[in-house]
């Protein structure tokens, strides 16, 4: 069933009604004895799950996804939560450019739900990457999603996108990652000993196993999991070299990652490789980034990787938390193969050296409601009119008191400004934390190969489903903009003269 997911009947909000939202999406108190790190039990050295692969064959990828309820067990306990195939998460799909990816998405919930495959550069329209199509309960859809052979790879996921239902379906468990991998990228081949999926999420329980609603969910009573589980063991060699792809599931969390006494190699962010690797010695991962990072394995013993503590705002921050247990042991890696790098790279088309034909400044909001621009999300209503193949230059500001990041479906942006100050970003990004209090990001893009439609919004999903998204509608402008769009706005955009060039701050000597 295709038809556009009109938004639930969503509240009016008094600020103190805010004030309460806030502070339970970023850290109000728990419901009820709810399983939370202070009071959860991990088995003891669990190994870690490794998610079902599904990859591709002969340039196609057909998988059944069934939406479903499922007894998990988490820590010491059983937990009803939401799974694909009854996994948690979903197993990874793994594709290469050029392929077609088929989903048969089942709906055995007792809600409408959707697919969107986060992080892929794919059409919005019809039963691709359509997040207005409704999978009512009891029914099935068939996405076909052509994937372009010049298409960025990388780490990517999926998760439901239906308007009032998808941020409950993903606290509950409903995600799964989803792999762009070049042909040429065969771990072994370039000196990777093994390719882990981390999927990292936080969600909440009652005491009868139920999670809770994600609204009136708050940070300190989270737990916080990988692969589905509470510290798990994570095992390495001494010398062995493994690849790490970090997703961040969560509805509503920073999760700012760090691993004792170890730095980590980043090749990419979002699905997209760096233009050259950097270490760091921690990795801050909004809702729906991801980061592909190199682990090697060092001296004999066992290490924590760990949550570090971050301020969402209004005084809460995201407690500190064990994720997980790296444990080095075992003979060591002696046959060491060369680590090439180069494949995990790709150049990066720098867009500050293009002229901009459109300029747009836009504001999350939650003066009377959470929205963009003081609107909230309307499913009838275009937001921002652009052209296809339009170099655009877009500011987020975040007037609020707490983070919220910024997302972008269809096309990936390179930031070039944080907060006014100019970056020389490594890659292009989908997702990016705009900070509190008056801050702000700057990025390029370019609408490039699909018209139709791009949904943008705060990827604290809570956040879009009470009203803080927007729809972009890309046009070919050499045809009639489309009779249900007024070309004549208003959009939040000023036009740059086709003639003139744009100076960047830092690239060609402008103040």
């Amino acid at each position: 069933m295709t038809t556009p997911a009109r938004p639930s009947n969503l509240p009016t909000l008094s600020r103190r009604d805010l004030l309460r939202l806030a502070g339970g999406l970023a850290g109000g108190a728990a419901l009820g004895s709810a399983l939370h790190p202070g009071r959860a039990h991990a088995a003891v050295a669990t190994p870690l799950h490794e998610p079902e692969v599904l990859r591709s064959r002969g340039g196609v990828l057909d998988v059944t996804l069934r939406a479903q309820e499922t007894s998990v067990q988490v820590g010491d306990r059983r937990y009803r939560m939401m799974t694909y195939n009854g996994q948690l998460p979903g197993p990874t799909l793994v594709v290469h450019p050029g392929d077609v990816l088929r989903v048969r998405l089942v709906n055995e919930l007792d809600a409408p739900t959707n697919l969107h495959t986060h992080g892929l550069h794919v059409s919005g329209e019809g039963n691709a990457d359509n997040v207005f199509v409704r999978v009512d309960p009891g029914e099935s859809f068939d996405y076909e999603i052509p994937i372009r052979h010049d298409h960025h790879t990388g780490t990517n996921w999926y998760h439901p996108h239906f308007h009032g239902t998808g941020a409950q379906q993903v606290f509950a468990g409903l995600a799964g990652v989803l792999v762009v991998e070049g042909r040429e990228q065969q771990p072994r081949s370039i000196g990777i000993d093994r390719d882990r999926v981390l999927a990292l999420t936080a969600t909440q329980f009652d005491d009868s196993g139920e999670v809770v609603p994600a609204l009136s969910s708050g940070q300190a009573a989270q737990v916080r999991l990988v692969n589905g589980q509470l510290d798990p063991t994570i095992d390495i060699r001494p010398g062995e070299v493994q690849r790490w792809r970090l997703v961040n599931t969560s509805v509503n969390n920073v999760i700012r990652v760090a691993l004792d006494g170890h730095t980590m190699t980043r090749v990419a962010a979002d699905g997209n490789p760096y233009r050259q690797a950097v270490e760091v010695d921690e990795v801050v991962l909004a809702s729906g980034q991801r980061a592909d990072v190199l682990v090697r394995g060092g001296d004999p013993g066992s290490s924590a990787l760990r949550v570090l503590p971050y301020d969402i705002g209004f005084g809460v921050v995201v407690p500190e938390a064990r994720l997980a247990t790296l444990v080095c042991s075992g003979r060591p890696t002696t046959a060491r193969r060369p680590l090439r790098l180069d494949p995990l790279l790709s150049p990066l088309e720098d867009l500050r050296d293009h002229a901009v034909d459109v300029r747009r400044e836009l504001a999350m909001t939650m003066a009377g409601g959470f929205g963009i621009d003081g609107k909230r999300f309307d499913p009838e209503r275009v937001d921002q009119l652009c052209e296809l193949d339009a170099v655009e230059e877009w500011t987020v500001h975040n007037p609020t008191g707490l983070v919220h990041p910024f997302h972008i479906h269809v096309n990936p942006f390179q930031v070039t400004h944080v907060n006014g100050i100019p970056v020389d970003s490594p890659s292009r990004e989908d997702t990016v934390i705009v900070d509190k209090n008056g801050g702000s990001i700057t990025f390029r893009t370019r609408f490039e190969d699909f018209t139709g439609t791009a949904i943008y919004h705060c990827h604290f999903v809570t956040h879009a489903e009470l009203g803080m998204m927007g729809i972009a509608e890309v046009v070919d402008p050499a045809l009639p903009v489309p009779t249900d769009i007024d070309p004549t706005g208003p959009w939040s955009c000023t036009i740059t003269p086709p003639e003139g060039t744009v100076p960047v701050p830092g690239v060609d000597g402008a103040v």
